[in-house]
């Protein structure tokens, strides 16, 4: 979207099927989450740990069941240790995914509380006994490449495109006429149009013109 300067793009299925619409202001709605929607929707990363360990270029130090879509809440592990473990007790601990740097002492507290993840930023060394642990206790623990702020914006940006479609969408035939189109898409509400063949697979796709 960036390099080619278009808010809208199609998404397709392996057939060449158009599944819905990707819009800039739908992506937008979802990573800057209105002020007045509730806290948590701002802090939630859905995902599985394994694509996660990847958009952030980083690694999977403890596996466990790193392939499943994942429903996480966020925590930033930059407060004193009181005020973590105070903060524990207002989370579903299976949900969390705890974001801290060289805080040994947090580390280990998410860890022995069983949340689900906890990532480690800046490419710090995880302590064997720390590593141990999230084995033991069955804590996947990923090693993040970035710091603290980069790794959540990146955590955020993790969702796959599905969760954030346009489902509904106006299409149009290889043959339908230009005037048609042009009649059509000027009075949907739509930002964009696939153009579709007789087996209904996208060979076209253009936006709709603002004059």
């Amino acid at each position: 979207m960036d390099e080619h300067d278009i808010r809208v793009l199609p998404v397709l299925d392996e057939d060449k099927r158009c599944r819905g619409l990707l819009s800039l202001f739908k992506l937008s709605k979802f990573l800057f989450p209105a002020a007045n929607r509730p806290f948590d929707s701002s802090r939630r990363v859905l995902s599985s740990l394994r694509t996660l360990a990847r958009i952030l270029g980083g690694a999977i130090v403890v596996e466990n069941d790193a392939d499943t879509e994942q429903d996480l809440v966020l925590s930033i592990g930059a407060m004193s240790l009181d005020s973590f473990a105070e903060r524990l007790d207002h989370q579903p601990r299976e949900k969390m995914a705890v974001v801290v740097g060289d805080r040994w002492d947090i580390q280990n507290l998410a860890i022995r509380e069983f949340v689900r993840v906890v990532i480690v930023t800046g490419g710090l060394e995880i302590e064997p006994k720390t590593v141990e642990a999230a084995r033991r206790n069955r804590v996947c623990l990923i090693s993040s490449p970035h710091d603290t702020a980069t790794t959540v914006a990146l955590c955020r940006a993790s969702i796959a495109v599905r969760h954030v479609l346009h489902e509904n969408f106006l299409a149009f035939g290889e043959g339908a006429s230009l005037h048609e189109a042009r009649t059509r898409a000027t009075n949907s509400v739509f930002a964009a149009f696939p153009v579709l063949d007789e087996q209904q697979r996208t060979v076209a796709f253009f936006p709709k013109l603002t004059s």
